[in-house]
């Protein structure tokens, strides 16, 4: 929602989080109060490519956060247009984009739903990262209540098995939305979400050169070692996947 801050007049982005599909009281108040904890962390973050979080709390069943308001869209959105971006473009994105991720690890925050949806682009193109403090709500305690997650196109082997994950983790989402942003195409897409999972485990996705015709040298190297299956062959950071 689009809201107004009183206090100070000034415009804020408020998102509400929905509890009451857990029936149990006791499971439904620990994961408010454990929301409650992960999403003050992230109110620490401070960075010029991560959503600043002014506050976070509770009405009655409802819990809500609070956060900066940005004017643009989603790169979602940008993607799903078929608007083109160019190189350079990817480029500075990616830069941004691990510099915020990679300040956020320092701090000891993990995303671990890094995707399209989740980045916002303001009118100048400035990428913002999202839903810092929800993703692993959404990706543990909310999915055995019963909720249904979107296609995990963009998580890593080591998430979509339900192991511990660590920043390397979001080093293989950011490969998978490389991958997108450079061919058009999903490095793990299928019918299924079954299927997906399956081949984000086991498969391979296709190079680079047979998606998509002339792109730069060097791009299919950066994108395999993003997305290798096992973290120790990824790059061990940000910083590193930056370079």
């Amino acid at each position: 929602y689009r809201a107004l801050d009183p206090d100070i007049n000034r415009e804020v982005a408020v998102k509400t989080i929905r509890f009451d599909l857990v029936s149990e009281e006791d499971d439904r108040e620990e994961m408010m109060e454990r929301f409650k904890r992960e999403a003050q962390a992230a109110g620490k973050l401070t960075h010029p490519n991560i959503i600043t979080i002014y506050d976070v709390g509770r009405e009655k069943e409802m819990t809500y956060i609070v956060m900066q308001l940005i004017e643009g869209k989603s790169l979602q959105k940008v993607i799903s247009s078929g608007e083109k971006i160019s190189t350079q473009e990817v480029i500075q994105l990616m830069d941004q984009l691990c510099k915020g991720l990679d300040y956020a690890h320092d701090n000891g925050i993990i995303h671990r739903d890094i995707k399209p949806a989740n980045i916002l682009l303001d009118k100048e193109g400035k990428p913002f990262i999202v839903d810092f403090g929800v993703a692993r709500l959404e990706t543990s305690t909310l999915t055995q209540a019963g909720t249904t997650l979107g296609t995990p196109s963009y998580m890593s082997p080591e998430q979509v098995m339900g192991k511990k994950v660590d920043g390397r983790s979001d080093i293989f989402s950011l490969g998978g939305i490389l991958y997108e942003l450079l061919t058009g195409k999903r490095a793990f897409q299928a019918q299924s979400i079954t299927t997906v999972i399956y081949k984000i485990i086991h498969e391979e996705p296709l190079a680079l050169t047979e998606v998509k015709k002339g792109l730069p040298i060097g791009f299919e190297q950066i994108v395999c070692k993003a997305l290798a299956k096992d973290p120790k062959d990824r790059y061990q950071n940000c910083a590193e996947f930056a370079t």
